[in-house]
């Protein structure tokens, strides 16, 4: 019977010393996924890209240079062509008669592409950002934000 006892408590203690280490080594764990969570939301804030200045100088200044200054070469070059093209289809024509057809045309073509160059700094930042935290596997849902971090 004491046998039976020491036998019992002895399982006891080994049993609740393994919970005692299998709690701190899940501790731990959380604490590496939590460093690892705050790691890559840094790289995220550092990285990502805001469409406050581009929208400006796209704004302010002429041919898209807030597109170029974003990254986004595609969209300035079309906001550039089309603002050069505008404007030197509104010139040929008042050259030529006054204010006709080609003149109107440049000036929709001049004011369509100034107001997609308005446009284009929020959506090349939404597709630059969510590429980024498709990257770091990092989604956000309406439950909030989860990572998707490495298996140990």
């Amino acid at each position: 019977m004491m046998k039976r006892t020491t036998t019992t408590i002895a399982a006891l203690l080994v049993l609740i010393c393994g919970a005692a280490v299998d709690a701190r080594a899940q501790d731990a764990g959380a604490q590496d996924a939590q460093v690892e969570f705050n790691t890559l939301m840094l790289r995220y804030e550092v990285q990502k890209k805001t469409p406050g200045v581009p929208f400006l100088l796209n704004l302010l200044l002429p041919v898209g240079i807030g597109s170029f200054v974003q990254g986004d070469t595609v969209g300035g070059i079309v906001v550039a062509g089309g603002q050069v093209a505008g404007g030197a289809l509104m010139l040929a024509d008042n050259i030529s008669d006054g204010l006709g057809t080609m003149f109107w045309i440049g000036v929709g073509v001049s004011a369509g592409v100034t107001i997609a160059g308005w446009i284009m700094p929020f959506t090349h930042a939404a597709a630059f950002n969510d590429q980024l935290r498709r990257d770091l596997g990092i989604a956000i849902d309406g439950r909030g934000i989860s990572v998707r971090l490495a298996s140990w």
